[in-house]
């Protein structure tokens, strides 16, 4: 028999927040006009309430304004999203140069916490100009007295739109026997 009618509890909130995950992303820059990188942005879980995160995209390697067209905001997730995208204006041109990263950077996360505050755009270059190809076995160019073995590094463009590579060498093999 209860004797007292009353009483009162506490309801503990023990629901962790979502975390905010943005993907990496990588364009083809083309000749002319623009293409769009697409970061995907996600929850991790949806979460009954709004989730909101600042984001910026700024330069690394890549020139703001030149090679992609800075921007921010405020990404917002109705309760109940889990995705959302951020696009960038990339800009096409026939420079030859390196491949050039751009950044995305997110903060101030409201109903969440960030997975990572920071994730990278690269921009291919697709203007490289090829004079000749190597392959294991080949005489090394300017080199008549030395075959490459081996290719130990992966590609990369010079400022002057050159594809450097390092290879091992060995003498040529005697021609004369």
């Amino acid at each position: 028999q209860l004797t007292n009618d009353g009483g009162f509890g506490i309801i503990e909130d023990d629901d962790t927040p979502p975390l905010i995950f943005a993907d990496g992303v990588s364009v083809v820059e083309g000749d002319d006009g623009t293409v769009t990188a697409v970061f995907d942005i996600s929850l991790s879980d949806a979460w009954d309430a709004e989730v909101s995160v600042a984001y910026s995209v700024v330069a690394d390697t890549a020139t703001a304004g030149v090679d992609f067209e800075p921007t921010s905001g405020m990404l917002v997730f109705p309760p109940g999203t889990t995705e959302q995208t951020v696009e960038v204006a990339v800009f096409g041109d026939t420079r030859p140069e390196p491949y050039e990263i751009f950044l995305l950077q997110l903060r101030d996360p409201v109903n969440a916490t960030l997975a990572w505050d920071e994730t990278e755009g690269e921009i291919i270059n697709d203007d490289i100009k090829i004079d000749r190809i190597l392959s294991v076995g080949d005489r090394l160019p300017g080199d008549e007295c030395r075959v490459i073995v081996e290719f130990l590094t992966a590609p990369a463009i010079s400022e002057s739109g050159r594809i450097l590579v390092q290879v091992l060498t060995e003498p040529c093999p005697d021609e004369e026997g």
